[in-house]
C-alpha cells in the first residue's frame, strides 16, 4: 500500500480526473520526460518514475525504477569527487551521494509493496552506507562530525542535511537510533537558518530578513531540499519540523523583490551563480508544505516557467485556486548582504533597478557596487551571470571577477581574484542611508573595502526621483591613474553617462557563453592631480528628455526636464573640520547632491539649503530625502 509520505493513491487518481489546462499541461510534460528516462541509459528520477507508474499503471515505470535501484545498489562509491580528486577526496559524502540517497529513499517508499524483501533490505544497505551514514558523521552528529556552519554553511550545509533527514523519515524503521539521528539533524538546520555571521571567517547571516547571500538559485536549491524534507516530515508527524514559517515567507519576499514580471517572459536579477529566468521549485513546495500566502500563488499563477517541482505541482491545484494577492510596489534594501531593489510596479514591463555591493565568496561574485536595470519587459543594464560548467576557463577567468559586472575598475583592474576563491573579500562592500519615501528613493553603496587595493574611496550614490535615476561615483585614489566605468548592457538601453570619458568596447560573455559573445563598454577617465575621479550618469526612465551637464571647479550640474542637480565636488572629504558649502544657482548647501524641480528641493547628505534668505533645510546632522 502507497504510503502518503510523498504521495496517496487517491491524489493520483484525483490528478488523473483533473480537467485544468495547467495539471493536464503538467501531467503530459511529466510522462514525455518519463518516456524518454525509459529510453535512456541513465538512471532514472525515482520519484518521477514512482509518479508515472501510479498513473499510467504501466510497468515499465516500475522495472526502469528497479533497474537504476540496483545499478545504484552495485555501484562502488556515490562519491564523483573521489576520482575527479585523483584518489585525495577526504569526504566519504557530497552533494552527488545526497542526492542519490534521496532518489533511493524514494524508491523505497514509492514502490515498497512491490519489492521483495530481499529488495528492500538491499535498498537499505546501500543507501544507508553509501548515502545517509555518511552525511550523520560529517555534517551532524556530535563526537564525530567535522564540518561547521562557519566553513561550510553556504547551500550545502541545507541540502547535505536536508537530504539525510528525508531519507532517513521515509526508511525510518530502519534507521539506527532514529530519534537520536533526527534530533540532532534538525538541530543543524535550525542553526543554519538562525546563523548570524563570523567576522573571523569574513561569513555573512545566512537571513537578512528573507536575503540569501548566494543569491537566488542557491537559495532555490538549499530551500528546495529542505522543503522536500520538511513536506515528507509535516506529513508523517503532521508538525513542522522547526518554527519555520516566518522564515519560508521571508526568503519568498527576497525572492520577489529581485522578480521582474515580463511580457517576454519574466526576469530575476541574477547576480553571482544565479538564473536568469524565475523557474524555482520552492514556492511550489511552499503551498504543498500548508502554508497559506496568497503572494505565492500569484507568482506561481502569474509565472510563464514550471521547470521545478513538476510532480508536486500536480499536487497543488486546489492550493493554486485560492485567493491570491500581487504584491505590492516594494523597494528594500539587505543591508547585511548588500542587496537593494527599487521599482515602479510589480505589473508587466515596469522599471527595476538592482544594487549589489556585500561579500565576494564561491557563487557571489566580485561585483561591488554592481547594478542591474529593467524596463520595458528588456534586461537592458545586465549581470553577465555565469556559465552552467565551473570549470570552464571562462568562468574562473571572466564570469566571477570585477571585469564581468558594472563595476569601476581601477587602469583596468578590479578585485582580488582571491576573494572568490580563498576567504571572502577581507572587507565587504556596503549598502547604507537606504531611504524610500514620498518618491525618493536611494542608496549608497560603499565599494571601497572589495577595491581597498587601488581606492581609498569608492561610494557609488544611486538616487531615483521620478524620471531618473542618477549614478554618482565618487572615487579617490591611492595614485594617479585612470578609473574604468564598465557599462554591460544591451544595445538599446536607457543609460547615458554624462561625465566626458574617452570610451571603449571590449568583447564580453554572457547567457551561460563559454565563448565571447556580447560587447561591453568602458568609460574611461583620468584622475585629477589629487587622484580624485568623479563620474555622474544617468539612467532615464522616460527616453524623450536629453539632459546637459556642466562642470566647474566645485560644481557638476545636471539639467534634466523640470529638474536641476548639483553634485558637491567639495563634499569629497577634501574639506576637514569646516563644512563644504557651494553656492549653486544661487542656493548655499552642503549637500553631496542637491535637486531642485521647480522649487522642490532634495538632498543626499545635506544639512542646510538656503536661498535668498529663506533656509528650507536647517539640520545639526546631514540628512536624505526631500525637504520643505
Amino acid at each position: 500500500m502507497l504510503s502518503n509520505a510523498i504521495f496517496t493513491v487517491e491524489e493520483i487518481k484525483k490528478i488523473r480526473e483533473s480537467e485544468n489546462k495547467r495539471t493536464k499541461d503538467t501531467v503530459a510534460t511529466l510522462l514525455e520526460s518519463a518516456k524518454k528516462s525509459l529510453e535512456s541509459a541513465e538512471n532514472a528520477d525515482l520519484e518521477l518514475m514512482g509518479f508515472a507508474y501510479y498513473y499510467t499503471e504501466d510497468e515499465a515505470y516500475f522495472k526502469k525504477a528497479k533497474e537504476t535501484v540496483k545499478n545504484l545498489c552495485e555501484a562502488e562509491l556515490w562519491i564523483p569527487g573521489r576520482e575527479a580528486h585523483g584518489g585525495s577526496f577526504e569526504d566519504t559524502c557530497e552533494l552527488g551521494s545526497a542526492a542519490k540517497a534521496v532518489n533511493m529513499a524514494y524508491a523505497y517508499n514509492l514502490f515498497g509493496d512491490l519489492l521483495t524483501e530481499e529488495e528492500k533490505a538491499e535498498i537499505i544497505k546501500s543507501t544507508w552506507e553509501k548515502g545517509i551514514l555518511p552525511i550523520y558523521n560529517e555534517w551532524i552528529m556530535p563526537g564525530i562530525r567535522k564540518h561547521s556552519i562557519d566553513t561550510m554553511g553556504h547551500n550545502w550545509w541545507c541540502v547535505m542535511i536536508s537530504s539525510a533527514l528525508v531519507a532517513s523519515v521515509l526508511m525510518r524503521e530502519s534507521i539506527p537510533d532514529y530519534e537520536n539521528r533526527m534530533h540532532y539533524g534538525i538541530k543543524a538546520l535550525a542553526e543554519w537558518f538562525a546563523y548570524k555571521g563570523n567576522v573571523v571567517n569574513t561569513k555573512p547571516v545566512n537571513y537578512d530578513n528573507g536575503g540569501f547571500y548566494e543569491g537566488l538559485g542557491y537559495k532555490n536549491y538549499s530551500l528546495f531540499e529542505y522543503l522536500r524534507f520538511a513536506c515528507v516530515y509535516n506529513r508523517v508527524y503532521d508538525k513542522h519540523p522547526i518554527e519555520d514559517t516566518e522564515i519560508l515567507n521571508g526568503y519568498f519576499d527576497f525572492l520577489l523583490n529581485f522578480y521582474y514580471p515580463s511580457s517576454k517572459g519574466e526576469l530575476m536579477t541574477n547576480y553571482g551563480d544565479g538564473p536568469l529566468d524565475d523557474a524555482f521549485g520552492y514556492p511550489i513546495y511552499m503551498l504543498r508544505y500548508g502554508i497559506d500566502n496568497p503572494k505565492v500563488r500569484w507568482y506561481l499563477n502569474n509565472r510563464s516557467k514550471d521547470n521545478g517541482s513538476k510532480v508536486t505541482l500536480c499536487l497543488i491545484e486546489d492550493e493554486l485556486n485560492k485567493e491570491m494577492e500581487m504584491p505590492e510596489t516594494k523597494n528594500v534594501c539587505y543591508n547585511k548582504i548588500g542587496w537593494a531593489s527599487f521599482r515602479d510596479t510589480f505589473e508587466k514591463d515596469g522599471c527595476m533597478l538592482s544594487v549589489k555591493c556585500g561579500d565576494t565568496w564561491n557563487h557571489a561574485h566580485a561585483d561591488a557596487g554592481h547594478f542591474c536595470f529593467f524596463k520595458n519587459g528588456n534586461y537592458e543594464i545586465y549581470d553577465s551571470g555565469a556559465p552552467k560548467n565551473y570549470s570552464t576557463p571562462s568562468y574562473q577567468q571572466y564570469y566571477v571577477q570585477s571585469i564581468a559586472h558594472n563595476t569601476v575598475l581601477f587602469n583596468g583592474k578590479g578585485q582580488d581574484y582571491r576573494d572568490n576563491y580563498k576567504d571572502h573579500a577581507r572587507i565587504p562592500g556596503k549598502l547604507s542611508s537606504f531611504k524610500d519615501e514620498n518618491g525618493y528613493k536611494y542608496v549608497l553603496a560603499d565599494c571601497t573595502g572589495p577595491m581597498s587595493r587601488w581606492y581609498r574611496k569608492h561610494q557609488r550614490h544611486f538616487l531615483w526621483l521620478d524620471d531618473f535615476i542618477l549614478i554618482y561615483d565618487d572615487i579617490e585614489c591611492y595614485e594617479k591613474g585612470e578609473c574604468n566605468f564598465l557599462l554591460h548592457a544591451e544595445e538599446n538601453n536607457s543609460f547615458k553617462m554624462l561625465t566626458p570619458c574617452e570610451v571603449t568596447v571590449h568583447d564580453g560573455y554572457k547567457d551561460n557563453s563559454t565563448e565571447p559573445n556580447c560587447k561591453y563598454k568602458s568609460y574611461n577617465l583620468k584622475t585629477d592631480e589629487d587622484a580624485h575621479a568623479k563620474f555622474v550618469s544617468i539612467i532615464a526612465i522616460k527616453d524623450d528628455v536629453e539632459p546637459t551637464y556642466e562642470e566647474s571647479e566645485h560644481i557638476i550640474k545636471v539639467t534634466y526636464g523640470d529638474t536641476v542637480i548639483y553634485v558637491n565636488k567639495r563634499s569629497d572629504g577634501r574639506v576637514m573640520h569646516k563644512n563644504c558649502f557651494i553656492v549653486a544657482d544661487g542656493i548655499l548647501t552642503d549637500a553631496t547632491i542637491l535637486t531642485d524641480t521647480k522649487g522642490k528641493y532634495s538632498v543626499v547628505n545635506g544639512s542646510i539649503v538656503r536661498k535668498d534668505g529663506v533656509s528650507y533645510l536647517d539640520e545639526f546632522a546631514r540628512t536624505n530625502g526631500y525637504i520643505n
